[in-house]
């Protein structure tokens, strides 16, 4: 175990520095795949937990990015991220949402 310790890169302190707090991100995310964004969706309570979703979906993506708004806002944008983007994913009704 010492050894382990002693031949780690990273300090306890350098690991605890760099750490991201956990917390409810609300916002627009995009799910992309191959350097194309395929999805646009939102989350009001938790942005992480939607992409855990689609992990075990049949959704394909290889990375996501995402970008906070206030709730009230949240409709909107995503409407104006599908709209501008037309993500191959975003479909309802067997028709691209826009």
């Amino acid at each position: 175990m010492l050894e382990a310790i002693a031949s780690a890169p990273y300090t306890m302190a350098e690991i605890v520095e760099a750490s991201i707090p956990v917390e409810n991100l609300v916002g627009v995310y995009f799910l992309i795949k191959n350097d194309e964004v395929v999805y646009v969706g939102q989350s009001s309570i938790n942005i992480l937990g939607r992409i855990a979703k689609h992990l075990r979906s049949n959704k394909e993506f290889d990375s996501f990015s995402y970008m906070r708004c206030d709730k009230e806002d949240i409709d909107a944008m995503e409407a104006k991220y599908i709209a501008a983007l037309i993500p191959r994913l975003n479909v309802s009704f067997g028709k691209n949402f826009i």
